[in-house]
């Protein structure tokens, strides 16, 4: 469930969304491996939570992908 919350900064009025968190068990050589996958700038300076989203939301597009071409031959 998403919450929106309204707040005052500089007298303009900000909505931010509460995204729900979820906890994730991950070894240190798990955590290293995710922080090393990449190479690029970018990847560096992003936080740790946003590469596990980036990872996800990639695999999940290639799942997605492979299962419409499996549908598309069926």
């Amino acid at each position: 469930m998403q919450y929106a919350l309204v707040c005052q900064y500089l007298g303009v009025a900000l909505t931010v969304m509460k995204m729900p968190r979820y906890s994730l068990d991950l070894s240190e050589e798990d955590k290293q491996r995710i922080e090393t996958c990449r190479t690029d700038l970018s990847w560096q300076e992003l936080s740790f939570g946003a590469k596990l989203k980036v990872l996800i939301l990639e695999k999940l597009q290639q799942y997605e992908k492979e299962r419409d071409e499996k549908s598309d031959k069926a």
